[in-house]
């Protein structure tokens, strides 16, 4: 079964998946830690973006706001 992966509970789940096939011994440990690996870099990408993505909108509405004349925080 193929899961998307392109948010960081997707990637959660896929390692949860991944841990009970280790667990279970349905993958290789060596090639389950591999696979870990990479989707740990893939979660660290994720929540990167998602973080810069909350601070254009942040900024924007700051930029709004300092138009508006309210008050900045």
């Amino acid at each position: 079964m193929r899961l998307p992966l392109t948010t960081a509970v997707d990637v959660r789940r896929e390692l949860a998946r991944l841990y009970r096939g280790m667990k279970a011994a349905q993958i290789q440990t060596a090639d389950g830690t591999k696979l870990a690996y990479v989707l740990n870099i893939l979660r660290q990408t994720i929540e990167a973006s998602d973080i810069e993505q909350r601070i254009a909108t942040l900024e924007q509405a700051a930029e709004a706001a300092k138009g508006k004349g309210e008050p900045q925080w």
